[in-house]
């Protein structure tokens, strides 16, 4: 029944049937007494048997024994063989290009193989386990969700934990909320642009929140050292450090644009996350957080005026 399922390209090659064929041929022993020092015998054949018959006489499928040598480990008693303690089966299984598909057909495989043992009572369920190369891969991906989680909450935590120390806690809150769009923003991105949640958009998301923040945080602290009512300091801030956002961003941009014409497309998808991030973080820098200061800059103590209190009061 496995074998007929559409994610299997070539049936499982296994040594229990192609032994079972042999010995009917070959009139070996196929149970019982000597089964296992028969079924040894078989494994060191090193020459090609027929494995599959037609009814015409004529071999359908030809195999060398001594290829499954590597598949059966065998539990001896002095020596004497007590029975089969592990083996595996092979197949040869389709191949997906989405991680949706990937991670479906794996489940999908995996239920299918340990059920059908467990409906013949061949195995245990949990002594079954079903490896491809590529599943470590798939099933990183299907907790990629959690993992991504997790990163981008304790990286911003992080962050915002550390900005407390140097800037106004209003500041932090916008800070905050321009991670947190711009977080919003790049799962946009990426579903208009057909990204899946993969390892390389799992590393951009986690750099996103670093690299967006630094534009925010260069016009927060110079529009806090600016005295005045709050659209003065903005302008202050922006005519004195908002030239040098913009060329970081741009500089940045020049960095990475050779990878847009990158022949992998794990690269494209680099330049498409990190330009969609220098893009949203130049915007929260120069447009997002001057426009909340405009509302709410009266609220953020300037540091320059404490500085010359401080000052005044000592001189008193």
């Amino acid at each position: 029944d496995l074998d007929e399922e559409d994610f299997i390209i070539k049936p499982h090659a296994s040594w229990l049937t192609d032994y079972e064929a042999y010995a009917y041929e070959h009139n070996n022993t196929i149970s019982g007494e000597g089964y296992y020092d028969a079924l040894e015998s078989y494994l060191k054949i090193t020459d090609t048997t027929c494995a599959l018959r037609r009814e015409s006489g004529e071999c359908d499928r030809h195999i060398i024994p001594a290829s499954y040598a590597n598949d059966i480990v065998f539990s001896r008693n002095s020596n004497a063989i007590e029975s089969v303690s592990v083996t595996r089966l092979n197949c040869m299984i389709a191949a997906y290009e989405t991680s949706k598909e990937q991670i479906m057909f794996m489940d999908k495989h995996r239920e299918k193989l340990t059920s059908s043992l467990k409906l013949y009572d061949l195995l245990k369920e949990d002594k079954v386990f079903v490896w491809n190369q590529f599943y470590m891969f798939y099933d990183r991906d299907k907790k990629m969700n959690i993992l991504l989680t997790r990163t981008l909450v304790f990286a911003a935590l992080a962050v915002l934990g550390t900005l407390l120390f140097f800037l106004h806690p209003i500041s932090v809150l916008i800070i905050a909320v321009a991670i947190a769009s711009i977080d919003g923003a790049l799962f946009t991105v990426m579903y208009f642009c057909g990204i899946p949640i993969d390892v390389v958009a799992f590393l951009v998301l986690a750099m996103a929140v670093g690299l967006s923040v630094d534009y925010v945080v260069h016009v927060a602290h110079a529009f806090e050292h600016e005295n005045g009512i709050p659209s003065v300091r903005l302008q202050n801030t922006l005519s004195g450090i908002g030239m040098s956002v913009a060329k970081g961003g741009v500089s940045t941009f020049v960095g990475i644009i050779a990878l847009a014409f990158a022949p992998s497309q794990i690269f494209r998808t680099f330049f498409q996350l990190i330009f969609s991030t220098v893009i949203l973080g130049m915007y929260a820098g120069l447009v997002f957080f001057p426009a909340c200061t405009v509302l709410i800059g009266h609220l953020i103590r300037p540091k320059g005026m404490d500085f010359q209190k401080t000052k005044f009061h000592r001189v008193m």
